[in-house]
Order: C-alpha cells, then structure tokens, then sequence
C-alpha cells in the first residue's frame, strides 16, 4: 500500500513508530481483550497526536474505526480512510 500511496503527487508518508503494529482492534480482540485492546490503541492515537497528520490510511476497517474513536477523544480531527478513499477525495478536490 505505501508504493500505491507514494505515487500520489505531494504525498508525504510518515511511518508511526514501532510500526508494524497492530491498533488494538484485530478482529474480535477488541471485544474479546478491551483492556488490553484499549491500550494499543492509546498508544497509537498517542503518536498520531504528536505527529498531527493530515490524514490516516488504513486498509482494515477495525483499524480504521478503533484509530477514528480515539483520535476523536483526544479531539484531534484527522481523517482515517480506506486508501480507496483518499484516492477518491483527491480526484474530486484535483479533478
């Protein structure tokens, strides 16, 4: 996916650290391990906060909708998308 992302003009991509990591969501293991699922995903919406990116890609639909609640409630308002997506916003904000 970073190849794909990369060919888009002005594309910067920041790599989270300790990275690959999973989010915390991992199929049913946020409802199966919400403590411990809750932890990796503070940790990652931690380096989100401090990194302030524009937006976040994610092929996973859990990873999108864990990183999209807890960045939510550090009341940061980044978007997190599909990559399909990002490529859709682009083409109708440059089309």
């Amino acid at each position: 996916m970073a190849q794909m992302l990369q060919r888009i003009p002005g594309a910067v991509l920041l790599k989270l650290p300790l990275q690959p990591r999973c989010c915390g969501a991992a199929g049913t293991y946020f409802l199966n391990q919400p403590e411990a699922s809750q932890l990796l995903s503070n940790e990652m919406a931690g380096h989100l906060v401090e990194m302030q990116p524009d937006v976040v890609v994610s092929a996973n639909g859990g990873c999108r909708a864990q990183l999209a609640q807890a960045l939510f409630e550090r009341g940061l308002a980044t978007s997190v998308l599909h990559p399909a997506e990002l490529i859709v916003e682009l083409l109708v904000e440059h089309g």
